[in-house]
């Protein structure tokens, strides 16, 4: 297990997959980001891009614990596509936390292995083979994980029971702030979650330009990013969810802009790794 803290970007597209030659370099998959440390492995959000990383997982032997916390933000397509092609579910060797929200007519559990599930996909998740466990979410919930690690909760203004999530370990606190329009009448809430984080992965689905077309689409544009990093001392800026109908070029162009307005903003890139030195 890594020393320290390490992230990794499996997914970076919004909506649907990006399978085109000139979206290489941004990245085809749907949303998931993996989190590591000594003691535990996050995952957030099972786009298409979590594949990937199982497929990471089973290359390496080092792995003792083998428990995983997965922590999903919403249940739109997207965001759990590629569950049925992660791996890990099918390794009864393995131990699977679930963590997400709901609506007030049905659980988390029972949506989200409704859609996995016959007529859907031929193998019922709750059979697939790795042991599971199952935690409903609410806004204002926090997670304690080992390490010493929390993972804390936030509703989010985006349809259908999303929630956004930031992870504590040690010195350093990572968001995941996906499918959040940030409005006059929440960036307050927002803002107050978000506030002196290491790393804010911010949906900038969308530019200011475009946004007035898309409200009540629950994305935000990526110069609010940039602001909401200015005002709330975050070191850096991933802007992520990317419009699967935007290629490479566009991308690097609306990145350049970014960083002319700061160089702590990038745009992330399916593979990307950052690490992180941990003070406990």
């Amino acid at each position: 297990m890594t020393k320290g803290l390490d992230v990794t970007i499996w997914g970076t597209r919004g909506s649907m997959t990006a399978l085109y030659h000139d979206r290489a370099e941004f990245g085809a998959n749907t949303s998931c980001i993996s989190a590591e440390w000594d003691n535990g492995i996050v995952i957030f959000d099972c786009g298409s891009g979590i594949r990937g990383f199982g497929l990471d997982l089973l290359k390496r032997n080092q792995i003792v614990n083998k428990k995983l916390h997965i922590f999903i933000s919403h249940l739109h397509l997207d965001h759990i596509m590629g569950l049925p092609f992660f791996p890990i579910i099918y390794m009864k060797d393995w131990t699977i936390h679930f963590y997400g929200s709901s609506d007030e007519n049905t659980t988390f559990k029972k949506a989200l292995t409704e859609i996995m599930a016959p007529p859907y996909w031929p193998v019922a998740l709750e059979h697939a083979g790795a042991e599971m466990h199952w935690h409903q979410v609410n806004s204002g919930d926090s997670f304690e994980l080992p390490g010493s690690a929390v993972v804390r909760v936030l509703r989010a203004n985006h349809p259908n029971s999303t929630v956004i999530y930031r992870l504590e370990i040690g010195d350093k606190h990572i968001v995941y702030g996906l499918d959040y329009e940030v409005t006059t009448e929440c960036q307050s809430e927002y803002e107050s979650f978000v506030k002196d984080s290491t790393m804010l992965f911010f949906d900038g689905m969308y530019t200011a330009e475009e946004l007035p077309n898309y409200r009540g689409f629950g994305h935000s544009s990526w110069e609010q990013g940039i602001q909401i990093m200015e005002s709330c001392n975050i070191d850096q800026l991933h802007i992520t969810h990317h419009d699967w109908s935007r290629n490479d070029q566009a991308l690097n162009s609306l990145e350049q802009k970014a960083k002319e307005m700061n160089d702590r903003c990038t745009f992330s890139r399916e593979g990307m790794k950052i690490h992180f030195d941990t003070d406990k």
